[in-house]
């Protein structure tokens, strides 16, 4: 089923499963940018926190991709990008508003999710090197047999 499609079962009062709404989520999130959790548990019928744990899966999921597409450094670069659009728009909005306290806030909201991408970046690049070195040994305990 497609994105549109589990969106429009949501509207309707339909429930979906878990994947089912991520998927729609996630596509959601690309057509109209960062909607915050409350528009989002309306739209989809759920709470305000499971809209929080399936943006959580969905950046864990993301972060996954790039790791695998592009490594550690494009991984890093492309998340880079990401952020500082978004505090940008989170600046001009600010701005407009006469509210640096927002801006400060979304940084500093930024800041967190940035860091926990990299403690996640940094734990797979820690489980991969784990991997190869277990593979490492047990070649050599073959060789030794």
């Amino acid at each position: 089923m497609k994105a549109e499609e589990l969106k429009e079962r949501a509207k309707n009062g339909k429930n979906l499963t878990k994947e089912q709404r991520r998927r729609a989520l996630k596509e959601e999130l690309k057509e109209s940018g960062d909607r915050p959790n409350s528009e989002m548990a309306e739209l989809f019928n759920v709470s305000e926190r499971t809209i929080y744990r399936d943006r959580r899966a969905i950046r864990k999921e993301l972060t996954d991709t790039l790791l695998n597409d592009y490594g550690l450094a494009g991984a890093l670069w492309v998340e880079y990008r990401k952020t500082r659009k978004e505090l940008e728009k989170v600046k001009e909005r600010a701005e407009k508003a006469d509210d640096m306290d927002l801006f400060r806030k979304a940084a500093k909201d930024k800041w967190k999710v940035t860091t926990d991408f990299y403690d996640r970046i940094l734990e797979s690049q820690v489980v991969n090197r784990i991997n190869e070195l277990e593979e490492k040994v047990k070649r050599s305990d073959n060789r030794e047999v």
